[in-house]
């Protein structure tokens, strides 16, 4: 009898103590998650409220304190080549460019009018490079080999970075079918201490598609979908 209740009391303490170690994990998870999203607001712009980045599900947080544009900031696009072109900046010290397509089902032309002749378009990374090298003209780091994998959290970009007219450039490409986007961040030089950790959190946070949308829904929500549909896998460049 005593061997049985011996028994007894031994399950209830394993299941306590089981059931204690699972909430201390929880606890510690969440701690962690709080912290980071501390971290996240604390060093990054909220995404923008409206306007074509939140139409296509393409979320971004630029570093703070930089600002949205009215027009893009970096250079001339060929005219629909892009579905998206955004500059977000702070004076004349650092830009983030975003440069963004997304393959979509053609729309049939309304009724009795004629079809729109279709807008040339290359790879997505053939037609960056070819737009960056028109900007940083003589660039031999812009081709493709030179980009190398450099993942941030759950998102794998490719990365080149190098210095142009006395800017530090640093350009980050992500593939997820459908998206394809780029990152562009130009500083100055003497502002790379006080970026670094900024440009990491805002590559960490980026996300396309349904990820993006639930970040929308929650800015600063620190969760990882690691869903493969559409939107909410991890990307690869090239």
């Amino acid at each position: 009898m005593r061997r049985i209740a011996a028994m007894v009391v031994s399950s209830i303490l394993l299941v306590v103590c089981g059931c204690s170690t699972s909430y201390q994990i929880r606890l510690d998870k969440t701690l962690e998650e709080m912290k980071y999203e501390k971290r996240l607001n604390d060093n990054l712009e909220p995404p923008p409220a409206e306007g074509k980045l939140k139409e296509l599900a393409i979320f971004v947080r630029p570093p703070k304190p930089l600002a949205a544009s009215k027009e893009f900031l970096l250079g001339e696009v060929p005219a629909g080549q892009f579905d998206e072109t955004k500059t977000f900046f702070e004076g004349q010290k650092a830009f983030l460019h975003v440069i963004a397509r997304v393959k979509q089902p053609k729309k049939p032309p309304a009724k009795g009018a004629p079809a729109e002749p279709p807008v040339a378009r290359g790879p997505f990374n053939s037609d960056i490079i070819a737009v960056l090298k028109a900007i940083y003209v003589d660039e031999e780091n812009l081709a493709v080999e030179k980009f190398k994998d450099d993942p941030k959290k759950s998102n794998a970009f490719k990365r080149v970075i190098f210095e142009n007219s006395g800017k530090r450039v640093e350009i980050y490409l992500y593939k997820l079918d459908p998206y394809d986007v780029a990152l562009i961040f130009q500083y100055d030089p003497a502002e790379k201490n006080a970026l670094a950790s900024k440009i990491n959190l805002c590559l960490e946070s980026f996300a396309v598609g349904n990820k993006a949308r639930s970040k929308y829904a929650n800015p600063s929500a620190t969760g990882e979908d690691e869903s493969v549909e559409a939107g909410g896998g991890t990307g690869v460049a090239f």
